[in-house]
């Protein structure tokens, strides 16, 4: 578990790694969710894309489950570990990249919140 968590904080740097109970809380249940609390191993708050392959990488070559976790607010559990593995928060990666006016789509990544999407699509006209 060590050398795992030595190969995570090299890949996203020791501010970006969380392994204390209380800060794993906040990754185990969801405001609006039935399902059961679960804590992850750790959780990781990757900033690019090459660092959430990397991590990816790693936990693949060791079996361990990753759950994505974006912003707990769904409701459905879909953040919360079945069972504990590396919990990827993807909310430092929140950045729009594209808003098509025409086609009313948008490229977005993984941790922009619907706030975020609504304000960007008024700036372009649409609601």
């Amino acid at each position: 578990m060590e050398e795992l968590k030595e190969q995570i904080r090299t890949i996203v740097g020791k501010n970006n790694i969380i392994v204390d109970p209380e800060g794993l809380q906040e990754y185990v249940t969801e405001n609006l969710s039935y399902i059961p609390q679960r804590s992850p191993l750790l959780a990781v708050r990757p900033g690019t894309v090459e660092e959430i392959q990397a991590i990816l990488q790693i936990a693949n070559c060791n079996s361990i489950p990753i759950t994505p976790f974006s912003s707990s607010t769904n409701g459905h559990g879909a953040s919360i570990p079945t069972v504990p593995g590396i919990t990827i928060d993807l909310r430092g990666l929140n950045k729009i990249h594209h808003v098509d006016e025409v086609c009313r789509n948008a490229i977005i990544e993984p941790g922009v919140t619907f706030a975020q999407l609504q304000e960007k699509a008024q700036e372009k006209g649409l609601r």
